[in-house]
């Protein structure tokens, strides 16, 4: 298939060229995957892309439709690895990554899709990643995200360690500098000290909020990421909030809870019982307000948090829900039958159903619930900002609660304090 990059893609394959360890943090919808595949094949490597299962499928597509003749090979369980002689481009999934040394010795180039998934620093598939990478002096190393950094600054310092490893870097300053998260969080963000309750003691917690030292991490990101928002390079319709305000319960542990939120896997949250059982409450009508919009011939995505929320909001509207155990073919398969007009409403756990996929068919989002991550929201409404979306786009977020608007608020602080890092 022909094919003409735009000015900024084409400007981001000469980073990549340019800049072999690096982070392309391309805005959702702008094609990060293409420029990537565009820079391998320029470049005349084996590539290792490297992905979350549900969109494993979309990588060899989109290598089929764009470069035909290449030869792809998609290895789906660790009995198929082999030294892949035959093929230009290999594509596993984060499952088997710990198991994959033999595709990275024969790796020139490696490609990690949805790279904040690597955030987690002593997570298995981000140690495995660091050890398979700085072990084979693997000669590039592409990761792509639309969100940098979910939740908060110190996210960054996995996906900094990694660009160090470029074989070509004979001594690490930055290594040497931070070699432990703590040691980034600390010189670039503002360190909290609290105890709460685990069991019948209690524990000292750590969190950091907020920035510091603010130019010197740009002066680091400037040499090895690349930045391109929507808004920059694209002319897309405008957007809107809206807040349906449907009850007025009070859960003030709600507040207490959001503010010690770390959303990585030591302390995701102090009390995420009661977030969940807030969201299930506002479900019924949050379901009723979704009916109104669809009587009026409107599509309708609808997000959840949890899983129980969605099922239930999923239940009286009469659909199907998607989580985290809906298969990938179920997942493909409700996305197709929106796009073409076939669903009337989409109902979905935010993590399951929020990265990889277009939904810009619909132009009215619904959120039951907030994520307590910025990047994780993005992720959401990317799915109708996007090249294509002709209509203005309407997110409209239920408020059940009087502390649901003082989180929404506090979200959005959190959104331009990322974005005083990663966006100029």
């Amino acid at each position: 298939m022909q094919f003409t990059l735009l000015d900024y893609q084409k400007k981001t394959v000469e980073f990549i060229k340019n800049t072999p360890y690096c982070i392309v943090a391309l805005q959702m919808g702008l094609g990060k995957s293409l420029i990537s595949l565009q820079s391998a094949t320029e470049l005349k490597s084996n590539t290792l892309i490297v992905c979350p299962a549900y969109i494993a499928l979309n990588w060899k597509s989109e290598i089929n439709k764009f470069f035909p003749g290449k030869v792809v090979s998609l290895l789906r369980h660790k009995s198929e690895f082999y030294f892949p002689v035959d093929s230009d481009f290999v594509i596993i999934t984060y499952s088997f990554l710990h198991e994959a040394d033999i595709l990275f010795e024969w790796a020139e180039t490696v490609i990690i899709d949805e790279a904040h998934y690597l955030k987690t620093i002593n997570a298995k598939r981000t140690e495995a990643a660091h050890r398979l990478i700085y072990e084979n002096s693997i000669p590039r190393v592409i990761m792509l995200t639309g969100t940098p950094i979910l939740n908060r600054v110190y996210e960054l310092h996995s996906l900094l360690c990694i660009t160090q490893y470029d074989p070509r870097i004979k001594e690490s300053q930055f290594l040497n500098r931070f070699r432990t998260f703590v040691d980034f969080a600390n010189h670039f963000s503002n360190l909290e000290e609290y105890e709460v309750w685990k069991g019948k003691k209690k524990v000292k917690v750590q969190n950091w909020k907020g920035t510091k030292n603010l130019d010197e991490l740009k002066g680091i990101l400037s040499k090895i990421m690349i930045r391109y928002k929507s808004s920059d390079v694209l002319d897309l319709p405008e957007y809107q909030d809206h807040f349906i305000e449907v009850d007025n319960q009070d859960w003030p542990d709600l507040i207490t809870a959001f503010d010690k939120f770390r959303g990585d896997s030591d302390n995701d949250s102090v009390l995420p019982q009661i977030k969940a059982k807030a969201a299930l409450a506002k479900a019924p009508l949050t379901a009723e307000y979704v009916k109104s919009l669809m009587e009026e011939g409107i599509q309708v995505i609808v997000y959840s948090d949890h899983v129980e929320a969605a099922k239930e909001i999923a239940r009286i509207l009469k659909t199907t829900h998607i989580d985290g155990s809906s298969s990938i073919a179920v997942r493909n398969r409700e996305a197709s039958m929106f796009q073409k007009g076939e669903k009337d409403a989409i109902v979905a756990t935010i993590g399951s159903f929020s990265t990889g996929i277009n939904l810009q068919s619909s132009h009215n989002m619904v959120f039951n619930d907030l994520p307590w991550s910025v990047g994780l929201l993005e992720q959401a409404k990317y799915r109708i900002i996007r090249v294509g979306q002709q209509n203005r786009c309407n997110f409209h977020f239920i408020m059940g609660s009087y502390q649901d608007k003082y989180i929404y608020e506090k979200l959005q602080d959190k959104k331009e304090v990322i974005g005083d890092v990663i966006d100029e």
